[in-house]
């Protein structure tokens, strides 16, 4: 599965945005059996803000190990133990990942999700 994401916001005089947003991104997923799957997700995305005079880009690499109850790419209900790993630009530093990471530009998030739709 793939994504592309092209935003262009100018309200400055409404909420102060005035930024370029471009968005890449990729899953590749490999069905170990008709139970068990992992998953490799990559993105990149590039802002540049005119309101705050400020550029740069994030990418964001996740690798998951997902259990469900059928074979299947949407197949849900699922359970996930994840590890995630991000880094941007200097200009973003001490705006992404809130306070844990505040004087960092790049950063791990590790985690359990349960997934399902209805």
């Amino acid at each position: 599965m793939t994504s592309f994401v092209y935003e262009d916001t100018e309200s400055k005089s409404y909420d102060g945005t005035d930024q370029t947003w471009k968005s890449l991104g990729a899953r590749l997923v490999w069905f170990v059996n008709q139970n068990f799957r992992i998953p490799l997700e990559v993105g990149w995305g590039y802002v540049e803000n005119d309101a705050t005079n400020t550029d740069g880009s994030l990418l964001k690499t996740t690798l998951a190990a997902e259990f469900t109850l059928d074979r299947g790419f949407w197949q849900r209900p699922v359970l996930r133990l994840f590890a995630t790993h991000a880094s941007w630009s200097d200009d973003f530093q001490g705006q992404i990942g809130g306070t844990s990471y505040a004087n960092e530009t790049d950063g791990w998030s590790v985690g359990v999700q349960a997934e399902h739709w209805w």
